[in-house]
Parts: C-alpha cells; structure tokens; sequence
C-alpha cells in the first residue's frame, strides 16, 4: 500500500498517472470502527470490479488539534496504527492531509476543485450519511453531489452500522472505553481496543509484592477508565497472557498515571521494549487497601480471574 504525507505540499503527481480510476473515501476514520470498514470495504469492492484504485483520504493532525486546542480529543488510533488497520482492509492507497489553516480554510467548492478532482481526479466517492467538509464543515452530502456532477466524479453514501439500537461511533467508542467497558467497545471496534508504549523504568513496587511489572508510558490515545483488565501483551511478533493496572496506586498514595502489566510467566528484561497491551475485559475498578497483604491477596485473585477470561477467549 502506497502512502503520501503531508498532501497537498507533497503532490501526488508524480504517480498521479498510474492512478487508475481514482476510487476514495475520506475523512479521519478514528478507531477504524465496524462503520469505517464498511466504507472502505465498499471502496475495495469497486476498485477490484473495475480495476480501479482503492483510496482513502484522511487527516494528520486530527482536525480537532488545530480545531479545538482547548478541548483535546483523546484519540482511539494513532496514524501508524490507523495506516495498519487501513492497509488490512485492503486499500491501495493512503492519502494524508495536512490538516493546518490554510487546508482548514479550504471551502467545500475549493475542497472538491483543488483537491478531489484537480489533485487526485477521483471518479467515485464513498462516504457515511453524516459526512460534512470544507471550511466549519459547511459542505454536506447534497453539496458533493452537485459538485460531483461538474467535476465528473460520482458519489455513494452508506448507510451508519447499528448495533443495539444505537449508530457505532468513535465517540460512542471513547465512551464505552472511558468507562472501562473494554468487552462492549470490542463489539463496535471488530476488535479488542489495544494501546501501545514504551517501557520504562519504575518504583519495582510490583516485583517486590511477588508479582512484577512492565511500566509502560501512557500514550497520548484514549486510555480505559483507571482499573485492572485481562490483557492481551505483544512483543514484537510474540503474544503472551496477561493483567494491566491502570491508575495512580492509591494505596501508596501516588498521584502520577501509571499503566502497568504483569505478563504470566514471563522474565524477559522488557527496558526500552515497545509493548502493546489488548484489552480482553475489565476485572475491577482502581482502590485503595488498607494494608500490604490485602493488595497481595486481591492481585491474586486479579491474576485468577484474568487468566479465566483468557482462557474463555481462547
């Protein structure tokens, strides 16, 4: 899969001439959730029935960074991820905005002029029913279609995903996540919801309770509701069983976010390591015990009840 940074400054002219029948979808598709894969499923459908090119237009940063500083958006994917799940659905190519005032400021009219037919030339375009762009998000569907009918390009909406009488949404997602219902988020996302850091160093307060531990660096993406989950740990290409705390352990009156995993019999020096960490379910909520021996007998049962929900998983 093909990808290009920081369009339009970086054209895409130079392999403008090997797009065949420029088929795309856009906009930031955070979380990559059942309602984007239907999307850009449908983009890959067309692309291969009429040897086109499947492809998806997105936005770096979130329009929300530059949009809204005061209200930042704790984001479900990062762009190295976003990219991933993209190029598994398989999309041929990744055209990324640089979303800054002047692409801000861009008009719907300007959006589709410059950008959809003068830059990439597209012929079809698949978006969701609630799809709005251009300068305040002024543009909506009935404009693109208008647009489309001068600039020779087609365009198809689909329908939102429905599960429990509600539309799957990022937002939807962030609140299910924020509230530690990792289980249900799993459902909207088609996956398990997973965060990745790097592993530093800690107060080896784990290892000196019997159970030691990774201390991972938050990442700036959504993190679940502080607590214990049944974790998912991957290694590079290896995948091991697990348990993730996240919280300011309470009991030892710490004040600083901390995520940490405790991956089942495993004594690898994980310093410097980039760990992944795939939520399977929520065990309990963060507390404080009034005593060391407590602690110990609760993380026992913690690691009791994980292993159960692995297992339940496969």
């Amino acid at each position: 899969m093909k990808i290009i940074h920081s369009f339009p400054e970086t054209p895409i002219s130079g392999i403008k001439k090997g797009l065949t029948y420029p088929i795309i979808t856009i906009g930031n598709f955070d979380g990559l959730h059942l309602g984007h894969q239907v999307i850009m499923r449908s983009v890959v459908k067309e692309a291969e029935m009429k040897g086109g090119t499947g492809i998806v237009v997105t936005f770096e940063p979130h329009p929300s960074r530059l949009l809204a500083p005061d209200r930042p958006l704790k984001l479900l994917t990062s762009f190295d991820e976003r990219v991933r799940l993209i190029e598994g659905l398989g999309i041929d190519m990744v055209i990324c905005a640089r979303f800054d005032e002047k692409f801000a400021h861009l008009s719907p009219y300007e959006f589709s002029a410059n950008i959809l037919h003068g830059e990439i030339g597209a012929k079809e375009i698949y978006v969701g029913e609630d799809f709005a762009f251009g300068y305040k998000r002024s543009g909506k569907i009935e404009d693109l279609k208008r647009f489309g009918k001068e600039f020779g390009f087609k365009v198809d909406t689909i329908p939102p995903v429905i599960l429990d009488g509600e539309r799957v949404s990022s937002s939807r997602i962030r609140g299910l996540i924020g509230d530690g219902k990792v289980g249900e988020s799993a459902r909207l996302l088609g996956r398990y919801y997973s965060i990745e850091g790097l592993v530093v160093a800690g107060k080896n307060r784990g290892k000196e309770l019997g159970y030691p531990t990774a201390n991972v660096r938050p990442p700036d993406e959504m993190i679940p509701k502080d607590g214990v989950y049944a974790a998912k740990v991957t290694l590079d290409a290896t995948s091991m069983d697990g348990i993730t705390y996240i919280g300011n352990q309470p009991t030892f009156g710490i004040n600083e976010k901390m995520v940490e995993v405790h991956i089942f019999n495993c004594d690898k020096n994980l310093y410097d390591k980039r760990l992944r960490i795939t939520f399977i379910d929520h065990i309990r909520d963060d507390v404080t015990f009034e005593s060391r021996d407590l602690l110990i007998r609760q993380i026992k049962d913690d690691i009791r009840r994980a292993k159960e929900l692995l297992l339940s998983q496969g």
